[in-house]
């Protein structure tokens, strides 16, 4: 769940949001966001609040779960910002 903590870290700060205030979101205490941004295996997230955090960052449960997030964006901003200078 290294990765679903990663993400969730980089998810929260990215939208400026506390741990308390993710887990007002959330419907969950501020302790369960801290546990599992610790990667406490013994409070992972359910299913159905998987299915909430992906609804409330958009982004697949799937993602949440195996993708480097802040990878995958710090290489599409590249992207993108090669192809501006190549349109300029």
């Amino acid at each position: 769940m290294e990765k679903l903590r990663d993400n969730l870290i980089y998810l929260r700060q990215l939208n400026g949001w506390s741990q308390t205030e993710l887990a007002a979101k959330l419907s969950v205490s501020r302790q369960h966001v801290n546990n599992w941004e610790r990667s406490n295996k013994a409070s992972n997230p359910s299913l159905n609040l998987l299915d909430k955090m992906s609804e409330l960052f958009v982004v697949t449960i799937d993602d949440l779960l195996n993708a480097d997030l802040k990878a995958e964006l710090l290489s599409f901003l590249k992207a993108k910002r090669a192809s501006a200078r190549n349109d300029g």
